[in-house]
């Protein structure tokens, strides 16, 4: 897409209108790709070959922006894991075009007030 004599690509649509991080734009990507699986931190950390703090941030900003679904699974000799899956598609260029359209507005009232 063109936007005053710029092309933008929807990684940087994603990454202003979400706010996030090129580690977190990278697991939103894995996470498109593998939208059926249920899968851990340390799965993400592994496949994508990044340390294991750099998942579990990004994983749990995309979770408060309500993107991923989080999931708890007990072990059997005690304690627990989390497991997440992305909530799908339609949902999230939901967020997004409300966050742009929230922009839209601002900037039209400035140009208004200018």
């Amino acid at each position: 897409m063109d936007f005053a004599c710029k092309k933008i690509s929807m990684d940087e649509i994603l990454k202003c209108g979400l706010n996030l991080t090129k580690s977190e734009i990278n697991i939103l990507k894995f996470f498109l790709k593998n939208k059926a699986q249920w899968v851990t931190t340390e799965l993400i950390a592994d496949e994508l070959q990044i340390n294991l703090s750099t998942a579990q941030r990004a994983v749990k900003k995309l979770s408060e922006k309500n993107i991923l679904i989080k999931s708890q699974k007990n072990l059997e000799h005690g304690g627990y894991i989390f497991d997440y899956k992305i909530k799908d598609k339609k949902h999230i260029k939901d967020i997004v075009m409300n966050v742009i359209s929230n922009w839209t507005n601002k900037v039209e009232k400035e140009i208004c007030n200018w």
